[in-house]
């Protein structure tokens, strides 16, 4: 009896996706042309936005009334505040993301010009991600999910990286179902050699 009551709750605490990567503030700034360098160019329009690859997945799938998680770090901000609540009135459940006294929120600025092309400004190293590690990682929170998705722009620096992976690696060998953005904008990068195993059948 006691076992079967212990799967009844774990299906209904089942997450369709838990995203391990980015919640960030987009900040979109639109100019007529770019400036020379050293040069000066007029912004014709700002908007800020919640972004990151992840927080975006989660967003769209819990406006499909999808139950949505996300596994994240922000600063102790403004910013952050302003996300977390963007966040949680989408109805993601937040309790997997731990706040960081004394860092900041990451966040990207986006320069755009008349044509639609995007020049991107990542504000990620020394943020509240940057130290996102291994131990920030829920098995539970992993094994009680359909989904997991996995934030390739996490692969910035090496110890986000090795996060993400430890949670793909745990999600497969508990078969949940992996999904990988591999975010091929990061100049310079390239993903591990047993990143490939994480997708053998």
């Amino acid at each position: 009896m006691g076992d079967c009551l212990e799967k009844v709750w774990r299906v209904s605490q089942m997450y369709d996706i838990l995203g391990v990567g980015l919640a960030l503030m987009d900040v979109v700034l639109t100019v007529e042309t770019f400036p020379i360098r050293g040069g000066c160019a007029f912004i014709q329009d700002s908007n800020e936005f919640i972004g990151g690859c992840t927080a975006n997945l989660l967003i769209s799938a819990s406006r499909l009334n999808l139950k949505t998680s996300l596994i994240t770090k922000l600063g102790m901000d403004d910013v952050g505040k302003r996300i977390l609540e963007k966040l949680t009135e989408y109805g993601i459940d937040c309790k997997y993301v731990k706040i960081v006294k004394g860092s900041f929120s990451g966040r990207v600025y986006t320069v755009m010009d008349q044509e639609g092309e995007r020049t991107f400004f990542s504000m990620l190293l020394n943020s509240a991600i940057s130290k996102f590690g291994e131990e920030d990682i829920d098995q539970d929170a992993i094994t009680n999910s359909k989904v997991l998705f996995g934030d390739g722009a996490m692969f910035f620096d090496k110890k986000p990286a090795r996060a993400v992976i430890k949670a793909m690696k745990i999600a497969k060998d508990f078969g949940v179902t992996v999904a990988f953005d591999p975010n091929i904008r990061i100049p310079g990068r390239r993903l591990p050699e047993e990143f490939k195993t994480l997708f053998e059948r």
